[in-house]
């Protein structure tokens, strides 16, 4: 099951990522042992088996005056979202001047909640390029997000980001890298949110149920935060 979620996340939908992996365990199959197999009805395992042959996922042969189909290896998988991702990429500078013109000193705030909606506040700051701060405590993205928190470090190192933390006395960092800067303050009240300061954007972490991120992009509010944080630094420990 866990090999059909990775294939959906991959961009396979409906049951194009059950009929796939059901092909790819058997090697060759007809429409019908793979229907059986993959526990897709046999009207629409044909209609899926055709979608996935115009992707380039599937093909078949023809022995005895029956239809045996095979899955396409997944690195052709790989190399469609490379080039999905490309295709993407190459239209984000026209995407991003496409929305209204604001002034600068206008805000603009969204609320982001759950755990994957705290992933793409993240990449949204890898994105940005830019050294960010963050100050509080009862989060660990490293353990919430181990591989991905793993990658986002790497990351932040490939691209010369750095990254300054304040956390509570006590506090076990498990995923940092080598640009990441942490001190601690003394903290004699739990701690249920934190900030962080990212370009023109302060986004706060509010450690409830679900997971609360609210992102506010305003240049004043941002250098107002950033001050707050230079205080802390000074006082916090090494």
């Amino acid at each position: 099951m866990k090999y059909v979620k990775a294939l959906e996340k991959a961009g396979l939908v409906g049951k194009q990522a059950k009929i796939y992996y059901s092909l790819l365990k058997s090697g060759e199959a007809t429409a019908s042992y793979t229907a059986a197999a993959s526990g897709v009805e046999r009207t629409l395992a044909y209609k899926v088996l055709a979608e996935l042959q115009s992707m380039g996922l599937v093909s078949f042969s023809v022995r005895d005056g029956k239809k045996y189909f095979s899955a396409a290896p997944p690195d052709a998988i790989l190399e469609d979202m490379r080039e999905r991702y490309e295709d993407f990429r190459s239209i984000v500078p026209a995407l991003k001047t496409a929305g209204v013109k604001v002034s600068t000193d206008a805000v603009r705030t969204e609320v982001y909640t759950g755990k994957k909606a705290a992933k793409v506040i993240m990449k949204q700051m890898l994105a940005s390029g830019k050294d960010y701060i963050s100050a509080g405590g009862g989060f660990d993205f490293g353990r919430m997000f181990p591989n991905f928190s793993r990658r986002m470090m790497q990351k932040i190192v490939q691209r010369k980001i750095k990254e300054r933390i304040i956390v509570p006395e006590g506090t076990k960092i498990s995923v940092k890298s080598e640009n990441s800067e942490i001190r601690y303050l003394p903290m004699e009240h739990p701690l249920l949110g934190g900030f962080v300061v990212s370009g023109d954007s302060v986004i706060l972490l509010i450690h409830a149920s679900p997971l609360t991120m609210v992102s506010i992009e305003n240049p004043g509010l941002s250098r107002t935060f950033a001050g707050y944080f230079e205080t802390m630094w000074k006082a916090a420990k090494e």
